[in-house]
């Protein structure tokens, strides 16, 4: 009974916590007629809140529905969060030196190749659900020539800038498409962290 009693009170502030963060993050956005748009907490959110921007997109959807066709998939109008894995493993793929640092993977041995054939997998299984973070972020941005913005509770910070290109100094420059749009919640759930959607109130 004490146990039921303790999950509780934690579940209770972890309510509150992840309350306290969204009006952050909404107090900002509201700045901008933003708002968090929530979508599905499973291991698939960055994937899902990414494949929701560009579904809502009128500006370079083509672009990313054009790649998609070159994948040998037939014509649609929308995109979802197993396609955008896809892509985000075969960018990270195809330029293992630009990703496989980032991954705390430096050699070029058997078992160094073993590491970054899993780490590939795992990003483009949908069964298993593994969190997208930073270094797919960066191959989406790369592979679908679209800046991503992170939104945050972090008041020193409360924009990260994904931006297309970077330049050896570390200066980066933007696309003149308006950039695709999410948030980034630490206390979402006791889980962990998540991201959501952001779009216009």
């Amino acid at each position: 009974m004490q146990e039921k009693h303790d999950i509780s009170v934690a579940n209770a502030d972890v309510v509150s916590n992840r309350d306290v963060e969204m009006e952050k993050i909404n107090t900002s956005l509201n700045k901008e007629n933003l708002v968090v748009f929530e979508v599905e907490a499973d291991g698939h959110c960055l994937y899902r809140a990414l494949a929701d921007q560009i579904n809502r997109s009128t500006d370079d959807s083509v672009h990313v529905f054009t790649q998609l066709q070159s994948h040998s998939q037939p014509q649609k109008n929308s995109i979802d969060m197993g396609e955008l894995r896809s892509i985000a493993a075969n960018e990270i793929q195809s330029h293992r030196e630009s990703y496989a640092p980032f991954m705390g993977i430096f050699g070029d041995d058997a078992e160094s190749n073993a590491e970054f054939d899993g780490y590939v997998l795992k990003v483009k299984s949908v069964q298993a659900a593994e969190w997208g973070g930073q270094v797919e972020i960066k191959a989406l941005v790369c592979a679908l020539h679209r800046d991503i913005w992170i939104y945050s509770s972090d008041l020193s910070n409360p924009i990260i800038k994904m931006n297309i290109t970077e330049d050896s100094n570390g200066s980066s420059s933007s696309s003149s498409i308006p950039p695709l749009k999410v948030s980034y919640h630490r206390q979402y759930y006791a889980l962990g962290e998540h991201y959501n959607s952001v779009i216009p109130i």
